[in-house]
């Protein structure tokens, strides 16, 4: 029988890269997904007759079903198949994906998301924690590998969805010109076929887990009936307080930083669009690829990079690129389009590695449960959730809000940041635990974490 929490951590390593597999797939689904609303957000206004401000409302329902969708879940897991509901979640996801493009009216597309929202929420909460879990004590390079898939999804998205946007041509003397106001000619967009792709890419993964699910449950992929059994974890003995300001800390940082990636790559096609050079949809799709490319390749080379260096450094040195890329967007890209490109870049390679450093960070200095990992995503979406609604009101009348909210998100994440490595050393401090990092972990010879226990286990 299946344990509630999933496939255990004392599986044998082929069983392991199989079920991490799948995970990553799933992963790799929603990022396919991640991208198609924010491209397609000026052809979501045409289709309902609306302006952007009032479509935009659909990245402030998506937050508070993805919160609701994580809390309830993270405690649904300690008593359900997190496996079976895992695959649940993603086929309905795929399901609303899918279904964006059909909806007859704008409340009935704001009703999808929520479907969409809830059960991403619910996947997203299982699949960082299962990936800790199987994993454990090694687990900072396998979380780089799934958060790779995850930027290798945003990658494929634009690529997909670009083909099949509304272009602005302009007939003007025989010239055509897709980034100008003029007189304008517009040609009918087919999104229906993109959001099929990202949906049906999303039910595959869903059915792959459920199937992985009956295959273990039937014993022919793993022997023994264990799963209930936990090694023990050497995060122990700390102060409740100091868990519980880790927690808080973690939120803040992941609220800031979670809000600053995903609705930079939502809105920035739509940010180009008003800025002073007026991008067309396709061209803006265009710029979004070649961030999610950088997004990509940055992530890829975060699976042998956290193998060396420490996170806290990477997350550091990627906080200082991502500040660079919004500069060079603020002061000179609204006028340039080789900057644009420039600046698109910057970001995606800071944004690359911050989100599965930091988990890799956490991991060695918390131990990151189900119900941890579902308080931290649902209290961290309080904060993301304020994105949309800040960003989409005012971008219309001013596109720079966009690098304004990314400039106080790097401020909050940085005192945070510093601040949880201060409350981290006066524990190493006082264990005198940890003796090194080495090949993707850190050596604990007394305890150099903190566990907040989890009854469920």
């Amino acid at each position: 029988m299946e344990s509630a929490q999933g496939m255990p951590s004392h599986l044998k390593r082929p069983m392991k890269l199989v079920t991490s597999l799948v995970i990553w797939y799933g992963t790799f689904t929603v990022g396919v997904s991640i991208s198609f609303l924010g491209a397609g957000l000026l052809e979501f206004s045409k289709k309902f007759e609306t302006n952007v401000t009032t479509v935009s409302k659909v990245f402030s329902i998506l937050p508070i079903a993805f919160l609701t969708g994580a809390l309830l879940s993270g405690i649904i897991y300690r008593y359900l198949s997190r496996s079976v509901l895992s695959g649940v979640f993603l086929i309905l996801m795929g399901i609303g994906i899918a279904s964006y493009p059909l909806a007859p009216s704008l409340p009935v597309f704001f009703g999808i998301a929520v479907v969409a929202g809830f059960s991403a929420g619910g996947y997203d909460t299982a699949q960082i924690v299962w990936i800790i879990e199987l994993w454990s004590g090694e687990a900072a390079p396998y979380i780089q590998v799934q958060h790779f898939s995850y930027a290798l999804g945003t990658f494929v998205s634009p690529m997909i969805i670009r083909p099949y946007l509304a272009e602005e041509k302009v007939i003007m003397a025989g010239v055509t010109n897709s980034t100008t106001d003029e007189i304008l000619e517009p040609v009918k967009s087919q999104l229906w076929i993109p959001f099929l792709i990202g949906g049906s890419c999303s039910i595959f993964g869903g059915v792959a887990l459920l199937i992985l699910t009956c295959l273990k449950n039937r014993g022919s992929t793993i022997s023994g009936n264990q799963e209930d059994a936990q090694p023990p974890d050497p995060k122990t003995g700390q102060r409740f307080s100091h868990k519980i300001k880790l927690i808080v800390l973690s939120s803040i940082i992941l609220g800031a930083y979670c809000g600053m990636e995903v609705y930079t790559i939502q809105f920035i096609p739509t940010f180009m669009h008003f800025i002073p050079l007026k991008l067309a949809p396709s061209d803006g799709a265009r710029i979004l690829t070649g961030l999610t490319a950088a997004f990509m390749i940055g992530r890829g080379l975060g699976v042998f990079l956290v193998l060396r260096i420490r996170p806290e450094f990477i997350i550091v040195g990627n906080f200082v690129v991502i500040l660079t890329g919004n500069v060079v967007l603020n002061v000179i890209g609204g006028t340039s389009y080789e900057m644009l490109w420039g600046g698109a870049v910057l970001l995606g390679v800071g944004f690359s590695v911050v989100f599965p450093s930091f988990y890799g960070f956490l991991e060695k200095h918390l131990h990151v449960t189900n119900v941890v990992g579902a308080v931290i995503t649902s209290s961290s979406g309080l904060i993301f959730g304020l994105y949309p609604a800040i960003i989409g009101t005012w971008i219309e009348q001013n596109p720079y809000i966009l690098m304004y909210t990314n400039y106080g998100s790097l401020i909050i994440c940085s005192i945070a940041f510093g601040a949880m490595n201060w409350i981290v050393s006066g524990v190493r401090e006082g264990n005198k635990g940890v003796n090194g990092y080495v090949g993707g972990k850190e050596e604990l010879s007394g305890g150099g974490g903190i566990e907040l226990e989890n009854k469920g286990n």
